[in-house]
């Protein structure tokens, strides 16, 4: 299911593979949860700025150098990071931001299947029934393969 392809499609099962590893090997964690990946992006220099409507992305010479949002200006050292639909990115730069190709690339973008996804962090493990479950390093709830083919 972490390719957003249904069971029955080619290629599909190659995620299982990689789960399958990580079940093997572990899997890639920050020590400390998500909080610490922000805190080493703030500690490289970086600034994570939330709960703010971005105005425009600034761009200079072929590239985004900065953020506008909130009447407050953020200055990028080498990446601009943000998670936008194409759309919204060609709007806050601009245009005449892109190369006519990639704009026409950008423009033909259609939006995929969405996903969620939930990691909760536990204080003990989860009493499965099955010892298979309370072994693996993930586990997918779902109904039959059918019924979660249906759902992709």
């Amino acid at each position: 299911m972490h390719s957003d392809l249904q069971p029955e499609v080619g290629g599909s099962g190659a995620y299982a593979l990689i789960v399958h590893l990580g079940e093997r090997v572990g899997m890639p964690v920050a020590e400390g949860g998500s909080g610490a990946v922000s805190a080493a992006l703030r500690y490289a220099g970086g600034v994570i700025a939330t709960g703010r409507r971005v105005d425009r992305i600034v761009v200079e010479h072929g590239r985004a150098v900065g953020v506008e949002a909130a009447g407050d200006a953020f200055r990028a050292r080498r990446a601009v990071i943000a998670a936008l639909d194409p759309q919204l990115v060609i709007r806050l730069a601009g245009p005449d931001a892109f190369p006519a190709r990639s704009l026409a690339q950008i423009r033909r973008y259609r939006r995929g299947l969405g996903t969620f996804k939930l990691d909760w962090a536990l204080d003990a493990p989860v009493p499965w029934q099955a010892e298979a479950c309370r072994q693996a390093g993930v586990v997918h709830l779902g109904g039959s393969v059918r019924d979660m083919s249906k759902a992709v």
